[in-house]
């Protein structure tokens, strides 16, 4: 099962266990300077494995990926609480990035 937090601000999930083969087709590795590792405190921009609102929505209803929306305290694999359900991730991706319901069906 794949892991993943969705960050609204930018309207992308960081995709932080992968698992299976979805990520050879979907997603894109991206340098962003807001993780708090070692790499970023010795000035180095770490990559990470981001997906788009509808990638992120496909896997989450397909039940490939488990899906936590942005807080505190979820960093790497700790996560905490429950993740997004189809219903909440739907109501907080549906909208984001211009992609309406019917693009995400087509």
């Amino acid at each position: 099962m794949s892991y993943a937090i969705w960050h609204p601000h930018i309207a992308r999930a960081h995709v932080t266990t992968v698992r299976g083969t979805h990520f050879v087709n979907m997603g894109h590795s991206v340098g962003r300077d807001e993780q708090t590792d070692e790499k970023t405190a010795q000035g180095k921009i770490g990559k990470r494995l981001e997906l788009l609102p509808e990638e992120a929505l496909y896997l989450v209803e397909r039940g490939a990926m488990f899906c936590w929306r942005e807080s505190e305290g979820l960093l790497g694999e700790d996560m905490e609480g429950e993740p997004m359900t189809v219903q909440q991730a739907f109501a907080e991706m549906i909208g984001k990035e211009d992609l309406t319901l019917e693009k995400y069906q087509v």
